[in-house]
């Protein structure tokens, strides 16, 4: 996986290679050989990281669509139905 980052001065790229520990160095697996003395950062993942592909929740949902300003724009709408409207009121509510 490769990554670029952009700033007003100049592009990086920035590729992620896998790894191991052996024998207490880093060794990369399917990585192309690296120069001597290149610098490199090392993040330590504990344990095999899993992705949750299950569909999300209706709680997630509405808290994606929320924290990403989706309902922002109704700031702006009028109030058209107050408390009063209602011909049944829940627990919830």
């Amino acid at each position: 996986m490769e990554r670029t980052v952009q700033s007003p001065r100049r592009t990086i790229q920035i590729p992620t290679y896998e790894g191991v520990v052996s024998g207490g160095q880093v060794r990369l697996l399917g990585a192309p050989p690296l120069p001597e003395g290149t610098r490199v950062y090392v993040t330590v993942v504990t344990g095999h990281p899993t992705v949750d592909m299950s569909e999300p929740t209706a709680d997630e949902l509405a808290y994606l669509a929320t924290a990403g300003g989706s309902f922002e724009w109704l700031e702006d709408e009028p109030e058209l139905y107050t408390d009063a409207d209602l011909e049944e009121r829940f627990e919830w509510a």
